[in-house]
């Protein structure tokens, strides 16, 4: 595994021991809306790779009778029972992830539409953004992109890192997300603004 999950590397080969016997598993797991790590059993499916390198394990949660992702980094301990699960054993986690733009899956269908500007929208056309994708090249040099999503929490980020260049389109939602975030942005950057002094104000 790459050298960031050196210190993952017994939870890693108790996770893939777990996937390859069916076994079902109790995970201590820290999630990012929470202060305290919380211990709860997992019927670990596939380790899965995102695009940014991190490390995620697909399993089905019995507590919630639902498959959900665990990010591998926010494991904290791992005990392997000697029970097997037999439920879900032949999951498909390629269909469950197909919505997703890497590994975050939403309740639904959104579909988003961006519009690229030159000289970045060259660049966005080059990348292959999910299957869903369709690309429209404009004679001015301007390049829509319009994809079927689950969530809209992954683009966001991706579209923020072309700042300018990209406008989203659609889900108005979007639109309004993104409008905020760069309201509070404009407010990290005035002149009168200190963080070294007072907290970052809200949006």
């Amino acid at each position: 595994e790459h050298r960031r999950y050196a210190e993952k590397a017994e939870i890693l080969d108790q996770l893939s021991q777990a996937i390859e016997d069916f076994c079902v598993t109790r995970i201590t797991y820290r999630s990012q809306s929470s202060a305290e790590p919380r211990s709860r059993p997992v019927h670990p499916l596939r380790l899965v790779r995102h695009l940014n390198g991190a490390l995620y394990l697909v399993a089905f949660a019995p507590e919630r009778q639902e498959a959900r992702t665990y990010k591998v980094d926010r494991i904290e301990a791992v005990d392997v029972s000697s029970s097997v699960f037999t439920q879900n054993r032949d999951f498909n986690v390629e269909e469950f992830l197909k919505d997703s733009l890497g590994i975050y899956i939403g309740d639904g269908r959104v579909t988003v539409v961006v519009l690229f500007y030159p000289p970045a929208s060259r660049h966005a056309a080059e990348q292959h953004w999910h299957e869903s994708q369709v690309l429209t090249q404009h004679s001015d040099g301007r390049v829509r992109l319009k994809l079927e999503l689950s969530t809209t929490v992954e683009i966001k980020s991706r579209i923020l890192a072309y700042g300018a260049s990209a406008v989203v389109l659609e889900p108005p939602e979007l639109r309004a997300e993104i409008a905020q975030e760069l309201a509070r942005l404009i407010q990290h950057y005035r002149p009168e603004f200190d963080p070294a002094v007072k907290p970052l104000p809200d949006a």
